[in-house]
């Protein structure tokens, strides 16, 4: 295949990603700033047809940042993808934070992946940080708006920097502003956030005790009724709930369950999945348990989590503009404990911002595309 086809394809399979291009090059990447890079994987084989080739990638970088002074940061889980193939792994200048396709990471995860990218850019002035995942979009992201936040907090000093930082990626990385579009990976970047604002301090990371589960909804599609709620932690937690929800003849259904008699306990990162009685799973929602006690008073015993349609990954795609209002009631434990990784990994991201404060993110308006 011909250097023309192939830059065809590629400029297919990157969709509506900006790419880079100039007189050597053509490039699913994007300078999110001088010393921050975006990308998608950096592919050798027969991939290398529609995906970046590496070598191609290995040329840039060098030309970019002299003397090999980058680190790659590997995003991908999959098996095929996770680790480089022979001799094509940057001479070693890599590191690997496995995270799985379409879902935010744990956020401990989140956490040592941008303590890492921030020791990096504190070593040398021109140092760069170069993150992908097989797109170079979501994944890529999560990461790359954590690490904004972390690194640049006075870019994104509005009432809302959260959904600035998003916004800015979407922008930078993408022609129709639409970057990080999952909804739980946006919610992990507010968790981010949440930590940063509180010096790099974990709020307490609660226990939950499920007691009950809510669910209305109103399906426009013939014979798919949402019925299962399935709810599981990253200790292996979980609990499996089946609503008998029966629908009126405009498809509207409503239940409430009692389950606090299961005294099934939840902490740290969790996923609430939502699936037709036939076993289809239509939606899913990650949560992490020390934000969901966000906005209750300290000496409340019980919250209340409301998950709408557009909280829940995949769902629209799946049902459109169906409405869904699932709503958990949990109880916390009597005495939470803190949250300790993140207690230990937030403040060497502090002390390096504060103690090494260097111009990084000048933002760079020269991604191709821009």
């Amino acid at each position: 295949m011909s250097c023309f086809s192939c830059n065809c394809v590629r400029t297919c399979v990157s969709q509506k990603k900006k790419r880079y291009t100039d007189d050597y090059c053509d490039l699913d990447l994007t300078f999110i700033s001088s010393r921050l890079i975006a990308m998608g994987y950096p592919s050798t084989g027969l991939e290398a047809c529609y995906r970046n080739p590496y070598a191609d990638v290995v040329k840039l970088l060098d030309r970019a940042f002299p003397i090999g002074s980058y680190t790659v940061f590997n995003l991908c889980a999959e098996p095929h993808h996770r680790v480089y193939a022979k001799g094509c792994d940057f001479g070693g200048r890599y590191v690997s934070f496995p995270m799985w396709d379409h879902h935010p990471c744990a956020l401990s995860l989140l956490v040592a992946a941008v303590q890492e990218a921030v020791r990096n850019l504190c070593e040398h002035p021109a140092r760069g940080v170069v993150v992908h995942c097989k797109a170079g979009k979501g994944r890529t992201g999560l990461v790359v708006c954590a690490l904004l936040l972390a690194w640049e907090p006075a870019f994104f000093s509005g009432p809302d920097p959260a959904a600035d930082v998003i916004a800015h990626y979407g922008k930078v990385r993408t022609m129709n502003g639409k970057g990080l579009t999952i909804p739980s990976q946006r919610r992990y970047v507010r968790y981010f956030y949440e930590v940063l604002r509180r010096g790099g301090d974990q709020p307490p990371e609660e226990t939950l005790y499920l007691q009950s589960v809510q669910l209305s909804c109103q399906s426009s599609q013939k014979n798919i009724v949402i019925g299962e709620v399935h709810v599981v932690d990253n200790h292996q937690n979980f609990i499996d709930v089946t609503l008998p929800i029966q629908p009126s003849g405009d498809r509207n259904g409503f239940v409430s369950m009692d389950i606090s008699a299961s005294k099934i306990s939840f902490s740290g990162d969790m996923c609430v999945s939502i699936s037709t009685k036939e076993g289809l799973c239509v939606g899913k929602a990650h949560l992490h348990t020390s934000f969901l006690w966000m906005g209750t008073a300290e000496s409340s015993t019980t919250a209340v989590t409301i998950l709408r349609a557009s909280d829940f990954d995949k769902y629209e795609r799946t049902h459109g503009s169906d409405p869904l209002e699932l709503q958990l009631r949990w109880e916390r434990s009597v005495s939470p404990t803190r949250g300790v990784t993140l207690t230990a990994l937030l403040p060497i991201v502090s002390y390096f911002t504060k103690t090494f404060r260097m111009p990084c993110l000048e933002i760079v308006r020269r991604a191709s595309g821009s």
